[in-house]
């Protein structure tokens, strides 16, 4: 009988074994903080657990989106929309706090990134990311209740979307970041998201075109070129199934 884990390990900030395949195990079960068990004890245990594979945990259900750098160069902000919602993207420093300030982009936030020094705060591997083209697929997937995700190289799949199962797709995991929402004095942007038409059903006279427009002026506050990147990205079905080293 397979060892279950919860899925929320792809997200704490213990300390991680070093090991190809298992860079989402804790060292030790007692390095776990607050946050973290938090984390843990909310997961469903219908949809949130699994097993793992000598390449990494078994991961479904789970909201994520690709990301297609080209020629764009990776910095200190990622701005992504994504299901015409936007988000913003900060790498997670060393040092934590694991849990990220709030659900939405703010000042803080964003002064926070700026001004973090990334040769001591960031990772061995967001530092080698750092003003580097990414031209591999890389990924995001996301705990949206914690604010919290993981940066991901995907690097084979076995199956076709065809297969009663779908593709499994394996990634190795880059760094660990902080997605926030951008939200307008009502913090309302998640209704220009895929729920839509419920949207529209409980407030038909919503103003879609103006939530939009609010949406590209919080988006024009926010991104300077210098130091921030914007993206259109692509949705990931929640079904897609994932083996995450």
């Amino acid at each position: 009988m397979k060892t279950r884990f919860p899925m929320g390990f792809l997200f704490t900030h213990e300390p991680k074994l070093q090991l190809d395949g298992f860079l989402w195990a804790p060292i030790s079960f007692m390095a776990l903080d607050a946050d973290d068990t938090s984390l843990l004890l909310k997961s469903d245990i219908k949809t949130k657990w699994t097993t793992n594979t000598e390449k990494g945990l078994l991961v479904s259900g789970i909201p994520g989106f690709t990301l297609n750098y080209g020629k764009e160069q990776f910095k200190k902000i990622t701005f992504v929309e994504v299901d015409k919602r936007i988000y913003g993207i900060t790498p997670m420093p060393v040092d934590g706090p694991w849990r990220p300030m709030g659900r939405f982009w703010s000042m803080e936030v964003a002064e926070k990134a700026l001004h973090i020094d990334t040769s001591h705060q960031w990772s061995v591997e967001w530092q080698a990311m750092l003003n580097q083209n990414r031209p591999q697929k890389l990924g995001v997937v996301y705990e949206p209740a914690y604010q919290c995700g993981l940066l991901i190289s995907q690097y084979d799949y076995e199956g076709k979307v065809s297969d009663e199962e779908g593709t499994l797709i394996y990634a190795r995991s880059v760094g660990k970041i902080c997605i926030y929402e951008l939200g307008d004095a009502a913090k309302s942007y998640r209704a220009m998201g895929a729920d839509t038409s419920d949207i529209r059903f409980a407030n038909p006279g919503w103003d879609f075109e103006e939530t939009e427009k609010q949406t590209q002026a919080e988006l024009e506050k926010w991104h300077d070129p210098k130091a921030s990147t914007f993206l259109r990205c692509t949705a990931i079905d929640p079904g897609q199934r994932w083996c995450i080293g």
